[in-house]
């Protein structure tokens, strides 16, 4: 048995991980693995969605670069919380590189 590299852990199979673009926590039933994230995806979801029908300004490049940090800021909480308790998680992703 060969002990895997820590790119091989990043690609794990989506149909497991949370459904929030950037997360590769396990997921639960509705397809997030919690509140936060559903939330947060609920947020990116309608960023686009006014960015889309409001159209490009400083103002929407400014509220998407917002909703991105706020993803991105819960991704490393979980790095963080996960690597203090001994589980590491690689791979994290922002949504921003889309």
């Amino acid at each position: 048995m060969t002990t895997p590299l820590p790119s091989d852990l990043a690609v794990r199979p989506v149909a497991r991980r949370c459904a929030r673009e950037g997360c590769l926590r396990r997921k639960q039933a509705d397809g997030y693995c919690c509140a936060l994230c559903r939330e947060i995806d609920d947020t990116l979801t309608g960023t686009r969605s006014l960015i889309a029908e409001k159209g490009i300004s400083p103002e929407a490049a400014a509220l998407w670069a917002a909703a991105v940090s706020l993803s991105d800021q819960l991704s490393e909480v979980f790095r963080l919380e996960s690597s203090l308790s001994g589980v590491e998680v690689t791979g994290a992703r922002s949504v921003a590189g889309r």
